[in-house]
This record gives C-alpha cells, sequence and structure tokens, in this order.
C-alpha cells in the first residue's frame, strides 16, 4: 500500500486494486504525478513503460493513444544519457523499442512502406548489439518484419526474413545468434 502522503491512494485501497480502477481522470492525474516523479536515471524504464504502454494500444487498435506513446518514447530514445545495460548502451535497446513500437503503430494504419522502413532499422539496430547472454531485446525483431511483409502481402520477402532470423551469425565475434531455435527448427523437421 502507497502511503496517503502521495495522495494516490485511499489507506483502504490497494495497489491492484487501484489498478482495476476505470480509466478515468483519477488514473491520467496519477500516473502524470507518478511519471513526473521519476528520477533522471529511471529514464529507460519509463521509456521502456511507454514501449508496452504503445504496443499494447496499438493491439486494441487506438492509434492516437499509442502515438502519444511514440512520442514520449521518441523523446527519451533520442536522450544519450541512459547508461548502460551490462555491457550493452541502453540508448540502442531504447532505439530498437521506438523503431518497433513506430513500426507496429504504422501497420496497424496500413502504411506498410513505412512499418516496413521502421523495423527494418529495428532488426539493423538489434544485429548491432554487442553479444550477450540473456539477449538485452527480448525477441528478435525479424519476426515482427516478417509479420508486416506478409500484412504487405510480399510473402517472398518475409520467408527471406525469416530464414534469415535462423541463419543470423554475430557480426564481429562469428557465434551463432539463435542455436536452440535452430536445432527447435531442426528436430520437428526431423
Amino acid at each position: 500500500m502507497i502511503s496517503s502522503e502521495t495522495g494516490l491512494f485511499s489507506s483502504s485501497q490497494s495497489c491492484s486494486e487501484w489498478s482495476r480502477q476505470p480509466l478515468d481522470g483519477t488514473y491520467a492525474r496519477a500516473k502524470e504525478e507518478v511519471v513526473q516523479r521519476y528520477p533522471e536515471d529511471l529514464r529507460y524504464i519509463t521509456g521502456m513503460w511507454h514501449y508496452a504502454s504503445g504496443i499494447a494500444w496499438t493491439a486494441l487498435g487506438c492509434v492516437d493513444e499509442a502515438g502519444g506513446q511514440l512520442s514520449q518514447l521518441e523523446d527519451i530514445a533520442h536522450n544519450d544519457n541512459l547508461g548502460r545495460l551490462g555491457f550493452v548502451p541502453a540508448n540502442d535497446v531504447m532505439k530498437i523499442a521506438y523503431r518497433v513500437l513506430a513500426g507496429e503503430l504504422a501497420a496497424k494504419q496500413k502504411a506498410y512502406d513505412e512499418a516496413i522502413t521502421h523495423l527494418k532499422e529495428a532488426v539493423n539496430l538489434q544485429d548491432n548489439l554487442p553479444y550477450v547472454e540473456t539477449p538485452p531485446w527480448y525477441y528478435p525483431t525479424r519476426q515482427s518484419l516478417g509479420a508486416v511483409l506478409l500484412k504487405a502481402e510480399k510473402p517472398g520477402e518475409a520467408d527471406a526474413v525469416y530464414r534469415k532470423d535462423l541463419t543470423v551469425t554475430g557480426s564481429s565475434l562469428g557465434d551463432n545468434r539463435h542455436p536452440r531455435r535452430v536445432m527447435a527448427i531442426s528436430w520437428r523437421i526431423d
């Protein structure tokens, strides 16, 4: 339970009860207060929150709300002071988040050429991340690119993107970035 000093919750209300309340002016005011209180060193977390919210709004078809999240994310993605996630610059990961959300939002609006451009850039950014375990981005962005290429009625290009995802190797390390995925697929084929 959050202290009543914040003014966000009453003393009898838990966080989970509050989160189930309808999205109204109270929620907007509370969200505004919480986000404004984030210290500068939590900008990465704030950016990922905008990314996740934008993806959710996009999936729901609420393009105006998703566009608002994209604008907030863009400001953070172009901030050069996000620090590092282990060996990886957090800015690089945030730029992937921005490109993926921009691509998904454009695809939802059937602006497929714009979506493909954004998602190709996300793939390029992800390919240039240093190899670390656990990968800094949570899924292969080629999957989103392939899906949009299929929606854009470009099945040949989608096939090439999906096949490339199975054979990606690290540019500088010569490592196979997805050995388990390749092994899983070969197991299903056998």
